[in-house]
Order: structure tokens, then C-alpha cells, then sequence
């Protein structure tokens, strides 16, 4: 089962995680956990995060958490992945930033790639079966 925790910076989202991956664990149910890549990306790669964050880094973001989900050790079999945040969660930042930091013109000359990236995360969704909101 794959579970996700959506939020705005400071939710929660980390402490409930690891809540659950004990909780799961306790229960014998082997697991894992992806920590929020936004976070990790903000220490390894110095990009910046909340108000003065870029589309770029936003991006960089977005693909991090794909990744991250895909690459999980496949010599390891878990019974849950555990995602705190998730690619819903890091579209919904860049879409915030793309609209307050581009004009109208800039905006309609890359419609089609915004609407590629949308679609990309309306068919990403789906994969998580459990979507906590806080």
C-alpha cells in the first residue's frame, strides 16, 4: 500500500510519517519511507524553498519525487511505501510560483508543456491509494 501526505511547509506531514512507519513496523508490516525531497534538495542542492523559491528549483523538485518513488530497492520487498509529500504536493508549489513569478505572455507560450506536466500528475495520482491531506 502506498500512503502520501499532502500539505503546505510545516504541516506535519515528516512526524506523521514516521508515526505510521512505527505503527506499521510494530505490526510486522515491512516499510518505507521517502522523505520530502524538498527538504533534502534544500540542503544537498542549496535550492531555494517557500517565497523565494524558482520554477527551477520547483521542477527539480517535482522530478526528485518521481524518481524517488520509482527507484525504491527493488532487492528489497516492502509491504507500504510511505511518501512524506508527495508529486501532487510539489505540482501544486510549482504552479504557485510559475503564476506569480511569469507574465501572461510567458505563461500562454508554454501552455502546452504546463499542461504536460498536469497531465503527468493526474496520471501519477492514482498511485497512491491513501492521500492524507493535513
Amino acid at each position: 500500500m502506498k500512503f502520501a501526505f499532502i500539505g503546505v511547509h510545516g504541516s506535519g506531514k515528516t512526524e506523521l510519517a514516521d508515526k505510521l512507519y512505527t505503527a506499521l513496523e510494530k505490526a510486522g508490516q515491512s516499510s518505507h519511507i521517502i522523505y520530502n525531497v524538498a527538504t533534502m534538495l534544500e540542503k544537498e542542492e542549496r535550492i531555494l524553498l517557500g517565497e523565494k523559491t524558482t520554477r527551477n528549483d520547483q521542477m527539480k523538485i517535482l522530478q526528485m519525487q518521481m524518481r524517488s518513488e520509482i527507484e525504491i530497492p527493488s532487492y528489497v520487498e516492502y509491504k507500504h511505501t510511505i511518501c512524506d509529500g508527495a508529486m501532487l504536493n510539489h505540482y501544486a508549489y510549482l504552479m504557485r510560483v510559475v503564476k506569480k513569478n511569469q507574465s501572461e505572455g510567458e505563461l500562454n507560450a508554454f501552455a502546452g508543456f504546463w499542461h504536460d506536466i498536469e497531465r503527468i500528475v493526474k496520471n501519477w495520482t492514482p498511485n497512491y491509494d491513501i492521500l492524507i491531506k493535513l
